[in-house]
């Protein structure tokens, strides 16, 4: 797997991490892999919330009320 990041770009808590999901089967891999994307997702589907819950408190032009 190949982030693009040299070694002493990669935090200790980084590394540690990458050691665990090394030391795994591959279909824990894979499910790694499926949980960081439902937490991309999650937090995706957050700001799209919170985004047009602001644009929403600010009413809709040319409407009373």
């Amino acid at each position: 797997m190949n982030t693009g990041q040299n070694a002493q770009d990669v935090s200790p808590r980084e590394a540690a991490l990458m050691e665990k999901i090394r030391a795994l089967p591959p279909e824990r891999v894979h499910e790694v892999e499926d949980f960081v994307d439902f937490l991309q997702l999650r937090d995706d589907d957050r700001r799209l919330i919170r985004g047009g819950s602001k644009a929403f408190g600010k009413g809709i032009p040319g409407r009373m009320g």
